[in-house]
């Protein structure tokens, strides 16, 4: 994997009316093919736990590494959408 750091900043409240971000806590040593990611094979893969969704609002902001699988939280009763910025900081 690359050297990456991302900010992640949401600009409306986010992760109860409106989807948000999804973490696994635990680092991972390598990208995961994208095969594995529907959601089922999450699950299997990692305890509940290990899943943080966490609620943000406007002006809260997220620093994480690029070891870091994440992805959009998204429930069906959400009625809004997500209005966010990402900044992604590479080395060279």
């Amino acid at each position: 994997m690359a050297q990456l750091l991302t900010c992640w900043v949401p600009l409306n409240p986010c992760g109860r009316d409106s989807p948000g971000l999804e973490f696994v806590r635990r680092r991972q040593p390598a990208l995961l093919h994208f095969t594995e990611l529907d959601d089922a094979a999450l699950r299997q893969r990692f305890s509940p736990q290990e899943f943080w969704a966490p609620a943000l609002e406007l002006g809260d902001g997220l620093v994480f590494l690029n070891s870091t699988l994440h992805r959009t939280y998204v429930r069906p009763e959400m009625q809004h959408n997500r209005l966010s910025v990402e900044y992604r900081i590479f080395s060279r």
